[in-house]
């Protein structure tokens, strides 16, 4: 749609520009609210760098490795999930969290906590880089949904607006994950149990409603894709059942550790 901005004698990739936005501010952002973690702002730096760094890696192996699996549990369908991934990127991002967070001793669920609830607005302004590529297109559709909108090949036709659509549902993710928060807070305050330390209602709690969420969304959003792999089992291809065994996990923790009377993980700070 809008792939590229020409800007004197300068052209920048529309895709990259809303990127580094989107991951520039979620980064300030994760990193002034991991402050409140009380550790040395040049360890959290590194950290949050090298964070970003392994989502960058993880985005790009990733991909390679679900096209490998494609091709290993259905050879006999020609399918290839190409480009960087948001699944890659937070995975790749988690895991150097975990280990720098083992490195520093800080507590695991908080620090997830803190950190990712800025995930979802960094992911919703890249989908508009999304939206201007033409990448992760939309199924063509003859509904009163469909858009006039590119692919990244230039095949423009009525589509279903997988990439507005997306980031809107990201920005309402990211919302609802702050009002949830500010809610725990007041309940912590309410109890006098305020601390920098703990997540109403355990550690951990808002990362993992966080996955449950944005797994939910990609779930439902591959149904409207143009590009998405092939099924697999039923209607579900690869990545909504990695994505569903997202959910079942996530889900399976909040519940378990939201259980009244239950010791939850804010006094244990372990749980991602």
């Amino acid at each position: 749609m809008y792939p590229e901005l020409h800007i004197g004698g300068v052209t920048i990739a529309t895709y990259t520009l809303a990127q580094l936005i989107g991951i520039t501010l979620a980064g300030m952002l994760a990193f002034h609210r991991l402050g409140r973690l009380q550790l040395p702002q040049r360890p959290l730096l590194i950290s949050v760098a090298l964070i970003i760094i392994g989502g960058a890696i993880g985005g790009l192996i990733v991909p390679l490795i679900i096209t490998a699996l494609q091709r290993l549990l259905a050879p006999a369908v020609l399918a290839d999930w190409g480009g960087s991934s948001v699944l890659g990127v937070l995975s790749g991002g988690a895991l150097v969290a975990l280990l720098c967070c083992r490195h520093y001793r800080v507590p695991v669920g908080r620090a997830f906590d803190l950190g990712g609830v800025p995930l979802p607005l960094g992911q919703a302004i890249g989908r508009l880089g999304c939206t201007a590529a033409g990448c992760c297109y939309g199924a063509v559709t003859g509904s009163a949904l469909g858009v006039y909108m590119p692919t990244d090949d230039g095949d423009w036709a009525v589509r279903y607006p997988t990439q507005p659509l997306s980031a809107g549902l990201d920005l309402l993710i990211f919302m609802a994950l702050l009002v949830v928060e500010r809610y725990g807070d007041r309940r912590l305050r309410a109890a006098g149990q305020a601390d920098p330390h703990r997540t109403w209602p355990f550690n951990g709690f808002l990362f993992l409603l966080f996955a449950l969420l944005y797994c939910l969304k990609r779930l439902g959003m591959e149904f409207l894709r143009g590009d998405a792999l092939p099924p697999l089992v039923g209607p579900l291809n690869l990545v909504q059942l990695l994505c569903l065994a997202v959910v079942v996990v996530s889900g399976v923790f909040i519940a378990r550790n939201s259980t009244p009377g239950r010791k939850g993980a804010e006094t244990q700070g372990d749980y991602p």
